[in-house]
């Protein structure tokens, strides 16, 4: 048995990939942290409805496929966001805070030490959210 078919290990291997190119992006700012004018970077996020539209796509109902449908006005309907690929960085917009460069450079190690750790911790979760998913389905299908 394999969790290639599955779309709650896509939907954490999606976010594993996300956070390790957001890792490579941090590091980057900080190893720039002193270029002049250089500004710094970040990845966009991928879109929940996005794994979930390629979850649900995948799922045979009576030969078709399943959809979904919105009940209640409130819930998210798939097609109405705009979907942003994971590979796309950008700069970001530089907040106002009190630290300026006279070089025009506007990374803040601070900030980006805060997101470097922020981004290890989501990491880990999702390591250990796998990981205690494949112990649940193997005791499920009794492989110890």
């Amino acid at each position: 048995m394999t969790t290639d078919n599955l779309g709650l290990f896509d939907g954490i291997y999606s976010k594993m990939s996300f956070l390790e190119k957001r890792q490579k992006v941090i590091a980057q700012n900080i190893a720039n942290a002193d270029t002049p004018g250089y500004k710094p970077q970040d990845v966009k996020e991928p879109s929940f409805a996005k794994v979930l539209g390629n979850t649900t796509s995948r799922l045979p109902l009576n030969g078709g496929t399943a959809t979904v449908k919105t009940t209640q006005s409130n819930h998210m309907e798939l097609g109405r966001s705009s979907l942003a690929s994971s590979d796309s960085v950008k700069a970001r917009d530089q907040k106002e805070t009190y630290e300026t460069s006279p070089s025009g450079n506007a990374v803040i190690l601070e900030e980006q030490m805060l997101s470097a750790s922020e981004t290890l911790g989501e990491h880990r979760m999702m390591a250990n959210l796998h990981e205690k998913y494949v112990k649940m389905m193997r005791a499920a299908t009794g492989n110890r």
